[in-house]
């Protein structure tokens, strides 16, 4: 669960909830698994009269990539957030997007701004597999103007400095927390800053000086280890950037028998860790294979 304390303005009431991560999905382009047949001019479908066989073929990113040339207009897009955070909006509004267009988009606390990171039928799917019973709840209101990328572009140069000061008052409270990163809200009536702490701590004081601060509401959100290296990304054991800021944005679960299905050595597990502190992710890449071997292997 993480641990959020909210607060608004100079008000001494703060408070303490518990909340999961809200929807995301992950855009794994395996879902786009089709096949397609070619059909030979003979027309006997691969029947043997011409000799031919019919082929069957995989195109998981070419139907994907015929349908976001240029400017489209999608039912839903998927927007990416700071620290690579994603979710999928409705385009109610039938707006025409390209990849990587700043759009602002409908949140429960107000005018978010994102970008574009993909739509059409890549999203269907996704949606599909997720969640097929219901839809996003929120839309996207309107592509982001130039003065609106510039306050983003302004917010986002204060958000530094945020960090560093609630580090400094962290520090002084002496709250055993590190202050990961800081949010804005596009409209600055709201500012999230997301730490880490080896446990649960009552942090409402800290919340009322942030919010005798900046005259906002505040929100602290206690994220995890693996959460924080996904937001602030950096390179791994292998050389290679992070496998969560690439093209795994949700959070694995990975325990040690994972590593012991692959026969992988755990008297050392400082091998086994990535940046985050946990277990590498990529430990769950392979072990399905791992995991259906034995069931199909000659016993010797």
């Amino acid at each position: 669960m993480n641990n959020i304390i909210e607060g608004f303005g100079n008000s001494s009431e703060s408070s303490i909830d518990d909340t999961v991560n809200g929807f995301t999905v992950t855009n794994e382009l395996q879902v786009l698994e089709e096949t397609y047949t070619n059909q030979k001019s003979c027309g006997c479908g691969g029947g043997g009269c011409c000799g031919k066989k019919r082929t069957t073929q995989s195109r998981p990113v070419a139907e994907y990539l015929s349908r976001t040339e240029g400017a489209i207009v999608p039912n839903f897009v998927e927007v990416e957030f700071k620290g690579r955070r994603r979710e999928i909006f409705l385009n109610k509004k039938k707006l025409a997007f390209t990849l990587y267009d700043a759009v602002i988009v409908e949140t429960h606390q107000g005018e978010h701004f994102g970008t574009v990171a993909a739509f059409g039928l890549l999203n269907e799917k996704i949606l599909n597999k997720v969640n097929s019973e219901s839809q996003p709840a929120y839309s996207v209101l309107r592509l982001a103007s130039d003065a609106e990328v510039k306050q983003n572009e302004i917010n986002t140069a204060e958000e530094h400095s945020i960090i560093q000061y609630g580090r400094t008052t962290a520090h002084e409270f002496g709250h055993d927390i590190k202050i990961t990163d800081a949010e804005w809200q596009l409209d600055k009536k709201q500012l999230t800053i997301y730490f880490t702490a080896p446990q649960r701590i009552d942090f409402r004081e800290l919340v009322k000086n942030f919010a005798r601060m900046y005259k906002t509401r505040i929100e602290l959100r206690q994220i995890s280890g693996r959460d924080e290296a996904t937001r602030l990304g950096g390179i791994g054991t292998c050389g290679k950037l992070l496998c969560c800021t690439q093209f795994k944005p949700s959070t694995a679960h990975v325990t040690l028998d994972h590593a012991r299905t692959q026969q992988l050595s755990t008297s050392n597990i400082s091998k086994l860790t990535g940046m985050c502190g946990r277990l590498k992710c990529c430990l769950m890449f392979e072990i399905e294979n791992y995991e259906s071997v034995p069931e199909h292997a000659v016993s010797l």
